[in-house]
């Protein structure tokens, strides 16, 4: 069953305001009359502080981990070090072993990772719920000594505790377990999902962030839920997570902060900039842990009791929201079967589109300001190469061709595979382009363009009618540019240009003249 996009916020929004009565008819998982659900309080029973505490220590170094069933020590999980890989990796192998989908989702330049848990609806998949938390730490000593116990592996020890209690259970939406890298350099990772799942146009009807869980030093267990502006779907997000804590009966308070006193700096933050309703749940704001950012954030100084209850409340609410089905178990709804990419149905009259030639090819002319062969075995979308431009800040990069096409061209068509890696988490300072420069002119024409806030680390293929440059010719550019400042790469590879018909010959003697100056 598919919800319109336009219905999504209203229906959330609704739907989170009648959580207060408990007993919304027609749906699986709330008992008539306001009780509890007696599931959903046998699963947050068996959300404990060992088992918690016990996650925290493996992630913080306290405990050895095996990845790949090799002995690992975390002493750090700062982004970009080897330890932060090997966290990406035991969280994938344990969402994994959950029997779930699980993914390694590279963003930027830098080989940093999210990782992806995705365990499907039963009524609604494409309709989803995310319970997430930042994986990485930081310290003084960030690349030898971040243990990160408070900051953030509760949080990430509360997202696995979830799936554990969870992931066995029939929803009827989709929820995905999803930690980020890059928090502690500026929310990168959250940053680039939240922007990938808007221009994928997917259905995301709330995010729960967990951020620092276990700190409770004045022993008045309250926790903050940070819920955005007044009268919005997120703010019902945190009213429900505030009446869930009581319906519950957890030994917590909750504030819920709205308008200028909810926060921004965490990986809910994303989401709301691409209007997702999000909340953040952190521990007192009065209450500051002075171990925070530094190599003393160990599991020692959290409160188990008041950790777990936290952990309970958020966990809570994800099962209300993803409403938990009762047998007989429907039949799961399919997912929309994906449209085939078209392929040329004219010949193509491109020469060196693969770039198979490699970095020598007689078919192109390349242009680079930092000097790089712009043809490489980088990241091809298919064979040993292809083209990568803007390899380095500053870039002005050409990779160019001479062509002709016929006045009498039928369909003509530029066709090319494109994928985009970008460090920008605001846009647009970086682009590729394909551009025509007419014989003998200065000036050329955009034919089609992707800057750095397009979709990352996915192949897209562009297709381009060219019906406008029939009967002329020139040259066929690539071009790739870049500002000063944070990274992007982009990547070609099987390019063509097709027509059908059109005068033969004309064109020909074209594809190998030497290029002007």
């Amino acid at each position: 069953m598919t919800r319109h996009p336009a219905l999504r916020f209203l229906m959330v929004l609704v739907s989170l305001l009648l959580l207060g009565t408990w007993g919304r008819p027609g749906l699986a998982g709330q008992p008539a009359g306001g009780g509890t659900d007696p599931r959903i309080a046998l699963w947050l029973s068996r959300i404990t502080p060992e088992q918690l505490l016990e996650r925290v220590e493996e992630l913080s170094g306290e405990q050895e981990i095996a990845v790949e069933g090799q002995p690992v020590r975390l002493r750090t999980r700062y982004s970009g070090t080897q330890e932060a890989a090997l966290a990406a990796a035991y969280l994938r192998e344990y969402y994994a072993s959950l029997g779930l989908q699980t993914e390694l989702w590279p963003y930027g330049t830098a080989g940093w990772v999210n990782v992806v848990a995705v365990q499907p609806g039963w009524l609604y998949p494409e309709e989803s719920y995310i319970l997430c938390a930042h994986y990485d730490s930081t310290s003084s000593t960030p690349l030898t000594q971040a243990p990160g116990a408070d900051d953030n592996a509760s949080g990430v020890a509360a997202v696995m505790a979830a799936a554990e209690v969870l992931s066995s259970q029939p929803f009827a939406y989709t929820i995905r377990y999803v930690h980020f890298s890059g928090e502690e350099q500026g929310l990168w990772g959250s940053t680039a999902y939240a922007h990938q799942l808007a221009l994928l146009g997917e259905h995301i009807a709330g995010v729960i962030n967990l951020d620092m869980l276990g700190w409770d030093g004045d022993g008045r267990p309250k926790f903050d839920v940070h819920a955005g502006a007044p009268q919005s779907p997120s703010a019902a997000l945190g009213t429900a997570f505030a009446d869930l804590v009581l319906q519950y009966q957890l030994p917590i308070s909750v504030e819920v902060r709205l308008g200028p006193r909810a926060m921004e700096w965490s990986d809910h933050a994303p989401f709301w900039h691409e209007g997702y309703p999000a909340v953040l749940l952190i521990e007192d704001e009065g209450d500051f842990n002075p171990y925070y950012h530094t190599p003393q954030d160990r599991a020692v100084h959290l409160a188990p009791e008041y950790f777990a209850a936290g952990a309970r409340a958020a966990v809570g609410l994800l099962a209300v929201l993803a409403e938990p089905l009762t047998e007989p178990l429907p039949t799961p709804a399919p997912l929309p079967t994906p449209t085939p990419w078209p392929t040329p149905a004219c010949p193509n009259h491109l020469a060196g589109g693969d770039f198979e030639e490699g970095p020598a090819s007689s078919a192109w002319t390349q242009a680079s300001t930092h000097g790089y062969s712009l043809i490489a075995g980088r990241r091809p979308h298919a064979g040993e190469w292809g083209a990568w431009l803007s390899q380095e800040n500053g870039a002005q990069d050409l990779l160019c061709q001479p062509i002709a096409i016929p006045p009498d061209a039928g369909s003509p068509t530029l066709w090319f595979w494109w994928e985009m890696w970008t460090d920008e988490i605001s846009h647009s300072f970086d682009r590729l382009e394909a551009r025509f420069y007419p014989a003998g002119e200065a000036h050329y024409l955009i034919l089609h363009a992707v800057d750095d806030g397009a979709l990352q680390h996915l192949w897209r293929l562009a297709v381009v009618p060219l019906d406008v440059l029939r009967g002329q010719s020139g040259k066929l550019c690539f071009a790739g540019e870049s500002d000063a400042s944070l990274s992007t790469y982009f990547f070609l590879d099987d390019a063509a240009l097709t027509w059908c018909g059109g005068s033969a010959g004309a064109w020909l003697p074209l594809l190998y003249r030497a290029l002007p100056p």
